[in-house]
């Protein structure tokens, strides 16, 4: 088929793969967001974790490996 001839194999299930996680963490991530703004009253906290996070995913993406062929 068509779409075999171009996508290679196993590129569906890594994009599932991907969107249930992203999916997954926009929901933590905007429910942790209110419950931090209800307790503290402010977005302080909840941008500090981001920006913490965010860095160490850069961290981790920095040091992951790749396979080259």
């Amino acid at each position: 088929s068509l779409v075999k001839s171009y996508v290679p194999k196993g590129v569906g299930l890594g994009t599932g793969i991907l969107l249930a996680v992203h999916s997954g963490g926009a929901a933590i991530g905007s429910s942790a967001g209110g419950i931090l703004f209800e307790d503290q009253g402010n977005y302080e906290l909840a941008i500090l974790l981001c920006i913490v996070l965010c860095f160490a995913a850069a961290v981790m993406l920095f040091f992951a490996r790749t396979e080259h062929k």
